[in-house]
């Protein structure tokens, strides 16, 4: 996730949770508890698999996140977003970016 917060100028929490291929639980995100939130989706262009966060999104626990109260949740295309290279680099940091003039 570096080249991300490097990418646009933000500097990346400090936990072990942000760490290079680290599986991020539930419980990991509330401790950080963002201000916004950009999910790479591997089932982004068929919504019919599943998907990590689809049994968060009825956790009391996920409800309570800054970002969700707030409605600052985005999806991204994760196969594109979360590849490793200056491809999905890009893609990644214009995705987010996009989300957040609309």
């Amino acid at each position: 996730m570096k080249p991300y917060y490097e990418g646009m100028g933000l500097k990346a929490p400090t936990s072990d949770a942000m760490s290079e291929g680290e599986k991020l639980s539930l419980e990991g995100l509330s401790a950080l508890d963002p201000d916004y939130l950009f999910l790479g989706y591997f089932n982004y262009s068929d919504k019919t698999l599943p998907a990590a966060t689809d049994q968060w999104e009825n956790s009391e626990v996920w409800k309570k996140l800054k970002a969700v109260s707030n409605n600052h949740v985005y999806s991204i295309n994760g196969e594109l977003a979360l590849g490793y290279g200056p491809i999905g680099n890009n893609y990644g940091v214009k995705a987010i970016l996009d989300s957040l003039q609309k």
